[in-house]
């Protein structure tokens, strides 16, 4: 039959032929192009669900609300032109919600370059000292085998990443090297790996040997990266000199009674660990633009950071707010 049409003049579609004819036809709109597009860009279903859902207007809203800190700044330049001689020093004052369209939109045009190069995964870090029990959470996690659990401190030398399912949508679970005096240049250089990739993390997740005392090392954890999403897991419930949490860890800090070993308490990590995700991800939950609404993003920062400039060199207001 192909071979036929073809003699009548026919030929195979191309690719895209028929989005292209249906877009000619006005049967679908540019916008919907794009976003046909990026449906077929995503691998995760959290993503694909935000693509349909850019029908809700929720980026519109938000730039809505980047919209109203430009105007903000706008009101104040065209104070500063209509009335030079009383309003000359308030002039810096547009800067500031400059500044803060600048960092919003920044923030969004990233979330579609992260989705387009498919680094959306957030990471979920296991930190803490040699022996707490990481690699062994780490495997009861993954529902196998993967990093060598060994009662000799210093097992895991380098950093170990594996994707694993939560909350619906893919996530890189890390496994770090304890953190101790290292022994070897090789093991010195896991643990410093392991450091930056808790800068990075989505969450992170304090393992502690709880047949011991939580050391000043744990603690250290702790107080420096408190602020990013975090939980301890009081691992080792299993062994008969177990002990709880002291009443001042699980005071300020979630904790878990896990047995790495034995699978007590894992159900819980990966509940709490998804919960975290889900509140703290903006991936998860933030709007991700289209390539169009990016670029146009992109050309408006690009503007305004012009604008920055002229603050350095101080632009008059006319200047700055004609740019505005």
């Amino acid at each position: 039959l192909q071979t036929e049409l073809q003699k009548l003049g026919g030929r195979p579609a191309q690719r895209g032929e028929f989005t292209f004819r249906a877009l000619v036809n006005g049967r679908i709109s540019p916008a919907e192009v794009d976003t046909l597009g990026d449906i077929f860009l995503a691998t995760e279903s959290a993503d694909l669900k935000k693509i349909y859902e850019r029908a809700d207007e929720s980026l519109e809203l938000a730039i809505s609300k980047v919209r109203d800190k430009l105007l903000a700044s706008q009101a104040i330049l065209d104070t500063a032109v209509d009335f030079s001689e009383e309003y000359s020093e308030v002039t810096h004052r547009a800067k500031e919600p400059i500044e803060l369209v600048i960092h919003e939109c920044s923030l969004i045009i990233q979330r579609y370059k992260a989705f387009v190069q498919g680094t959306t995964k957030p990471r979920v870090v296991l930190a803490g000292l040699p022996n707490a029990g990481k690699s062994a959470l780490f495997n009861a996690l993954l529902c196998r085998s993967r990093a060598i659990v060994d009662r000799m401190p210093g097992t895991t030398r380098d950093v170990i990443e594996e994707d694993v399912i939560l909350g619906g949508r893919s996530a890189k679970l890390v496994d770090t090297a304890g953190l101790r005096n290292a022994e070897s240049e090789i093991e010195a250089q896991g643990i410093e790996l392991g450091s930056r990739y808790l800068e990075g993390a989505s969450v992170w997740i304090l393992v502690v040997d709880g047949t011991e005392e939580l050391t000043k090392a744990a603690l250290g954890l702790l107080d420096k990266y408190n602020a990013k999403p975090h939980f301890i897991v009081w691992n080792k419930r299993d062994l008969s000199n177990w002990i709880p949490a002291p009443g001042m860890v699980s005071k300020h800090h979630r904790v878990l009674d896990v047995s790495a070993t034995s699978g007590e308490g894992i159900v819980e990590v990966s509940q709490e660990t998804e919960r975290l995700l889900v509140n703290t991800h903006v991936s998860v939950h933030e709007p991700i633009p289209s390539r169009v609404q990016t670029s146009q993003l992109e050309e408006g920062v690009a503007t305004l950071e012009k604008v920055r400039g002229g603050f350095e060199e101080n632009w008059a207001p006319e200047v700055l707010a004609e740019e505005v």
